[in-house]
Order: structure tokens, then sequence, then C-alpha cells
């Protein structure tokens, strides 16, 4: 349970923009507002150029940001919720954060900050006022058939007072207005049901034309899959599934990253839900890079990527956007299956290494400044730069004994920056100004 209480959940679709001020103080009691902006630079059409040696652009004077974590002792799950006025010089602290009992996640939004409880199946919105995170109001899910409420938050290009949740388990759409934090419709999404086969949404990605591409798996149970990649395309604007896209030569994937690009294209890994369907499971596929371009609803038919022979036979996991056609995946050697009992077992050991990939070039340079770790969660871009996170160590965050993460600054170049250690795992940063 607790796996899948990391690595999954229902997806909050929000624009990653913002606002506010100050080191963090205790929560308050209130509600406000604010706004913000978010940055994009928009290479030729194929155009890919090596952004290793252009410095990450620089924030505003009174920038803010927000950082999140998944912190775990051995009988509890929870979410911290911290905010801090730079990255760099270790000013944030956890001691006055906001700590979600039973786990959560955090997402940005116009200057407004979004945390969801898994518990209660709430969404709590605060503003950040003199220093403080003032709350402000909350819309209950409770009722809408969601099994898993926590996990992992797709912030992306979202469309004005629209924003969506996934519900696997019945198969539903949920439509919510995070201006007014009224729940605004509900959609049925059963033409991406398969008998004899159980369900796990995985993540998704909202274009701005409406279309809201789902990762999906078919699995009973994480004991048998379908490993076969797809998406289905749900259309916000009719409502309803329009279509679901399959490719059979690439694998089933855990979901974790993909993005658009700076010409709206947007690209998906296909990764043997991390290392399942390559650990002794029968017919094995090569993970798969994929891209559905701008305007179109289908795969492309000219673009596919096998990365494994960039990544020296490795397997990657995850994919995230660094800029200019370059992505970071973490990628572990097949090999390293022998040592461990299960892929719950090897997925957590510290053998993954970080990998900066060329997309277009189908190559990739290791990056040897961060080191091996078990299974990296979310990377993310900010202020031009990719974040991602390795676990190395334990703390004490309150009374939750956690597992400890330094948040590293990766170049397209494979060289790699601490920036800051933090409480948990599973980081998530966001500019809120």
């Amino acid at each position: 349970m607790k796996l899948r209480n990391l690595m999954m959940g229902t997806a909050l679709l929000l624009a990653a923009c913002g606002d506010d001020d100050e080191t963090p103080a205790p929560v308050l009691d209130a509600s406000v507002s604010d706004a913000g902006s978010i940055d994009s630079a928009t290479p030729s059409e194929g155009e890919v150029r090596s952004d290793a040696s252009t410095p990450p652009t620089a924030p505003p004077a009174d920038a803010v940001y927000v950082v999140g974590s998944s912190v775990s002792s051995a009988d509890e799950s929870s979410f911290l919720v911290t905010v801090g006025k730079s990255l760099d010089n270790s000013v944030l602290d956890p001691s006055k954060g906001l700590l979600v009992a039973g786990g959560g996640n955090v997402a940005v939004r116009d200057g407004k900050i979004y945390v969801s409880e898994s518990v209660s199946q709430v969404i709590t919105r605060y503003t950040y006022e003199n220093g403080a995170l003032v709350k402000g109001p909350q819309l209950s899910f409770l009722g809408k058939g969601f099994q898993y409420f926590s996990g992992y938050f797709d912030v992306g290009a979202a469309l004005p007072g629209r924003a969506f949740l996934v519900s696997d388990s019945n198969y539903k759409v949920v439509e919510w207005n995070p201006e007014t934090m009224t729940l605004t419709g509900e959609y049925d999404i059963s033409a991406l049901k398969k008998p004899d086969w159980g369900q796990e949404f995985r993540g998704s990605f909202l274009r701005s034309d409406g279309k809201l591409f789902l990762y999906w798996a078919y699995t009973n149970d994480r004991t048998a899959f379908l490993n076969e990649f797809t998406v289905g395309v749900f259309d916000t604007n009719t409502k309803t599934v329009t279509k679901v896209l399959t490719d059979p030569s690439c694998p089933i994937t855990a979901g974790f990253g993909g993005y658009f690009d700076e010409q709206e294209d947007l690209y998906l890994i296909a990764d043997n839900f991390g290392i399942f369907t390559k650990f002794n499971y029968p017919e094995p596929k090569e993970a798969c890079i994929l891209r559905i371009k701008k305007g179109s609803d289908e795969l492309d038919p000219t673009f596919k990527r096998t990365p494994k022979t960039a990544l020296g036979g490795r397997e990657p996991w995850g994919l995230y956007y660094a800029g200019n056609g370059y992505a970071y995946t973490t990628a572990i050697d097949p090999a390293r299956a022998k040592d461990y009992a299960s892929p719950y077992e090897l997925i957590f050991a510290p053998v993954h290494t970080g990998w900066m990939i060329n997309v277009a070039a189908d190559t990739a340079v290791e990056v040897k400044d961060i080191p091996p770790t078990g299974v990296g969660f979310a990377a993310q871009r900010v202020d031009g730069r990719l974040l991602a996170t390795r676990t190395t160590g334990k703390v004490k965050i309150f009374d939750v004994e956690a597992t400890q993460s330094t948040v590293y600054d990766i170049r397209t170049d494979g060289t790699a920056t601490p920036l800051f250690a933090f409480p948990g795992e599973s980081v998530v940063i966001s500019r809120l100004r």
C-alpha cells in the first residue's frame, strides 16, 4: 500500500504560476488572493540546442518557492509543505511547514497553493502572506469514488477556471473550479475498460486545446500486466473519451514523467512499469519514448526512441524535461535484478543512476555528480533549471522518522550541483512568485 500511495493517486491539473513572499511561519486561518507568471523559450521547429553552458533563468528578487515531500515512518505517512525565499541557501525551514497526516500533495496556480489530503479527500487552498500560510476555502471529493487521493500531481498547462481529477477505480473524470473551489462536472471514461483486467491511472497531461492525455495501465494486482503502452484521450470540451492510443511494440508504463516541449509536442515514456515487466516477466519489451505532435491526437508514426543503447543497456524510469530537447531519467542495469527477490526491493534499492538524454539525437550522458539511489520520483523545471531528488539519509521531522533527500540542479551536459537537503522523498518544487 505504501508504494501505491507514493507512486499513484489522482492527477491535479494546475497551471505553474504564482505569487507572494517572506520566510515561512505557522499556518493561520483566513483567505485572500494573488497572481503570477510562467516562463518559456521557443526553438524553431525541429531545432535541438544544448543549453549546457547557458545560465539558469534569474528569479525575481522577491521570488518565493513551495516545496512538498512525502515523509513516512514505519506506521505513518505524511506530506510536508514548506515555503521559502530561496532554493540555494538552505533557508527552507521544515519546522514551520504544514504537515498533512496520511499523505497528500501540493500544486501552485495563480499565486495560490493547493494542498490535497489523502485521508479526508479534500483539497485546501492557501495563500502566503506576511511569512505565513493562510488557510482558505476547502473542497471535498468524498463520495466521488476515489480509492487513492494523494500522490502524483501533473502540474502543467491548464484552462482558466478548470481543473480535473481522474478516478480510475470507477472510470470517472471529475472537473472542479480552483477559483471558486466548486465541483463543476463528472464524466464517464469507461471507454478505457478492458475485460478481465484491472486498471491504474498513471498520470495525465492537459493540452491548451482541452485534450487531456491519460497514461493508463492494465494490471491484476501487479502480478500480471497487459504489457502494451496505452494512452487515453479525453476531450474536456466534448467531455468524452475520443480515442485510446496503443503501441503494442512498447511496454506498459509506470507513468513517471512525460512533458510538453517548447512547441507543445507531448513526449511520453513507456518504461516497463519501472522494472516490473523486465523482472522475470514473459515477453519483455524495450522501453520507448513516444511523441504526440501539437494539434494531433495520435502517436506520431515518424518518432520512436528506444533509449536502452544510449543508456548503456540500462532501463529508464521517468522522463523529465530539461529544455531544448533534453530530458532526465533514472536508469538501472537489468542484471541487478538477480540480486533482489522482487521488483519492489529492486525499485527501492540504491542502484539507480541519473542520465540526461538528448531525445532527438537518441544519445545520453550519465550524471555522475549525484549518488545512485532508490528510484527517483518527480523532477521538475524551476527557473530554467532541472531539479531532481536523490534520497541521502534519515532525519527526524516533528515526531516522524523520515527519509532525507538532496535536491540537485542537473544540467544537460551531465553535471549537477546540490542545492538543499529536505526531509522526505518525491520532492515537489514550484515557484509561487
